[in-house]
């Protein structure tokens, strides 16, 4: 009887986490391409923001709202940039049946660009450097697509701001050339890391 019991209630804890597991719904992440004028984005640049599509990743997953497809395979991400680009050309949506999931998202980065203004710099020391302060700002724009009718479910936008202070000559920073300013990488991954997060947040809640 007891036996009876123990494979009943392991019948019924499967049963409901199968449940469970099978509704939320998969997603994969096609990445953000960019449509930023590259004239004003070197290629170190272009590689760097490409960081967002892990940030999106990451924010969905967490969220506990969505099972996210790994894309990690360099097979399917050739194929994903093929798909990428049909998208952003406006081909047919039937494409996105290439992936097995309910929906993918996808997405632009629509700026990125630097403030700069002069500031003074005080070091622990109590030295005061001329030295400038850069923000970065980014802004960027996903859709998420039922893959089953190749609908749009939602278009969502994001922005993003960080400041760096950098004393003239400092160094052991990874410097980029966005159009005729310089700023720190880090202050690029932080102001996506902000757009991807008010991004993530109206996917999630449109979910």
């Amino acid at each position: 009887m007891i036996k009876r019991v123990l494979v009943l209630i392991l019948f019924l804890i499967t049963f409901f986490n199968f449940a469970s597991a099978a509704e939320i719904p998969t997603i994969a992440v096609i990445g953000f391409d960019s449509r930023v004028t590259f004239t004003n984005l070197n290629n170190e640049v272009v590689d760097t923001f490409r960081i967002a599509d892990d940030y999106l990743a990451e924010e969905l997953i967490n969220s506990g709202k969505f099972d996210v497809y790994d894309i990690s395979n360099d097979v399917l991400k050739g194929r994903i940039d093929e798909i990428a680009l049909e998208l952003a050309q406006g081909k047919d949506k039937n494409c996105l049946k290439y992936f097995n999931t309910e929906y993918v998202v996808y997405g632009y980065l629509t700026n990125l660009s630097i403030k700069t203004a002069e500031t003074g710099v005080i070091t622990l020391t109590g030295i005061v450097y001329d030295g400038k302060s850069q923000t970065a700002c980014a802004d960027l724009s996903a859709n998420v697509v039922d893959t089953s009718t190749g609908k749009t479910v939602c278009i969502v936008t994001g922005k993003g701001e960080s400041t760096s202070i950098k004393a003239v000559g400092q160094y052991g920073m990874h410097i980029l050339k966005v159009g005729k300013n310089q700023v720190t990488e880090e202050c690029v991954h932080n102001a996506l890391a902000k757009a991807v997060h008010e991004l993530a947040k109206k996917i999630i809640k449109a979910a």
